[in-house]
């Protein structure tokens, strides 16, 4: 006879009878009744370098992310700080927050919209605004490997800045220092009977007066609005048993403008140092095509190894 014996008690069960096994009834409760899946997750990362010395310099990212799964829709919420200086000199100063929301409309088709604002005064950018919808697909989603791939089309409103914050800083001071030579040189000649005319010198102390007050009056920012193509790959796979490598690519070609494009690329690779810690090694890569025409260099790249802490 088949059965189930608590202490002294036999209790006759046939296999089908059976739902579950369990060492303890606090055990058999869980089983039984799980607890509901969490809707929520996330992570904190956090990187600081400090060195002091020939050369004094400050390194510091942040970045945190949350996730909202459903049950066909999930919802990313992003947000990355980024600074940096050598001998008190600024060269890094960039902010970044986007969402993405994406509903299955099969098992691994899915729509898709996105929006983005972000700041990098090192590449002299003031802001960017993106927003766009598309369509993706998930080509192999297991517990080890996933890749997906996705398609559509952002508009993109910029605000570019004539120059970084450390050239600011020395073009300002270029300019009022060559007001003030102009004007002790306007005082001088007209104290030495100089050929100026009392409204000349007015005139000309006028214009001093303004490089004075605001140097940079003469430069202006530069606006730009246009429709972009989105062209996206996501791929993951474990590797080393518990370790994550993945790599986000994506292409933003210009439509507007044929040959004017950007691409981005984020190799990252997640090592657990315990349940909820983890190290967190990334190389992130921006291609902007029309960087020689504002002053930078087209390639941007950042290496960077944080602490990351999931929720």
């Amino acid at each position: 006879c088949m059965g189930v014996r608590v202490a002294d008690i036999f209790q006759p069960a046939t296999v089908a009878d059976i739902v579950a096994l369990a060492p303890t009834a606090e055990a058999l409760e869980g089983m039984l009744n799980p607890p509901p899946p969490k809707k929520w997750s996330g992570a904190v990362d956090m990187g600081l370098a400090l060195r002091s010395g020939n050369t004094d310099t400050t390194d510091f990212k942040f970045s945190a992310g949350a996730k909202r799964t459903g049950e066909r829709n999930t919802l990313a919420l992003n947000f990355a700080a980024a600074y940096g200086a050598a001998d008190d000199v600024l060269n890094t100063r960039r902010f970044q927050g986007d969402f993405r929301w994406q509903y299955y409309l099969r098992e691994k088709l899915f729509f898709y919209t996105i929006g983005l604002a972000e700041r990098d005064d090192g590449r002299k950018l003031d802001y960017r605004l993106q927003g766009g919808v598309g369509l993706g697909y998930d080509f192999i989603k297991t517990e080890k490997r996933s890749l997906s791939g996705d398609f559509g089309t952002t508009y993109t409103h910029e605000r570019w800045n004539p120059f970084t914050p450390w050239e600011r800083t020395a073009i300002r001071d270029g300019i009022r220092a060559d007001a003030l030579n102009e004007a002790y040189t306007a005082l001088l000649s007209v104290g030495n009977g100089g050929n100026w005319t009392p409204r000349e010198v007015l005139e000309n102390l006028y214009g001093i007066l303004g490089d004075l007050r605001d140097p940079l009056r003469d430069y202006q920012k530069r606006t730009e609005g246009y429709m972009n193509l989105r062209l996206g790959l996501n791929y993951s796979q474990k590797i080393f048993k518990t370790s994550t490598l993945s790599e986000e690519l994506i292409v933003m070609p210009n439509l507007e403008e044929i040959g004017e494009f950007r691409a981005l690329s984020e190799l990252a690779l997640i090592t657990p140092l315990t349940e909820k810690l983890n190290l967190r090694t990334s190389l992130k890569t921006e291609y902007d095509s029309l960087a020689d025409t504002r002053g930078v260099d087209p390639w941007d790249n950042t290496l960077m190894t944080q602490f990351s802490y999931k929720f």
